[in-house]
């Protein structure tokens, strides 16, 4: 991990940690930075922190794929076991390559993260974590939506 990665990190876990907050954090840099790597790691912060609902969303679920990578990488390193404490789920559109799009967890209380696709922003009423992975290639009214009214 890379400083800029690790700085990146901690204010992602600094924002999850404070569950009070209703927080927007923004990470921007060239492509190849590692802000996937950094996501994916704040993610599985958020489910030690007990988050419940979190959803993610990109493109398509297979420019997800470094995202998840991470999610399971920073589960392993907080002791989580696949199959013990949580399970993924594939999806089963041929097209889309077995991406990984709903991992539900298990271990002290129900939760899931779940991929939506930016034109779903309708579902994201229970959401406590939103997380947006290569927003650049999102039309910005769809983004916007997504952020919710305190952005449109």
């Amino acid at each position: 991990m890379t400083r800029d990665q690790a700085k990146a990190l901690l204010t992602f876990v600094e924002a999850i940690a404070d569950k009070s907050l209703r927080a927007t954090v923004t990470l921007t840099a060239a492509r190849g930075r590692g802000k996937s790597a950094a996501l994916g790691l704040a993610m599985a912060a958020a489910i030690a922190y007990g988050y419940s609902n979190i959803f993610v969303t990109s493109p398509s679920p297979e420019n997800l794929k470094t995202l998840f990578e991470f999610v399971f990488k920073g589960l392993d390193a907080l002791g989580y076991e696949e199959h013990l404490d949580y399970d993924l789920v594939q999806s089963t559109n041929p097209a889309l390559n077995k991406a990984i799009v709903r991992i539900n967890i298990f271990r002290n209380h129900r939760q899931t993260v779940q991929y939506i696709h930016p034109e779903d922003a309708h579902v994201l009423g229970q959401a406590e974590l939103l997380v947006i992975d290569e927003a650049a290639a999102i039309p910005l009214p769809m983004v916007r939506k997504l952020m919710g009214p305190a952005w449109r």
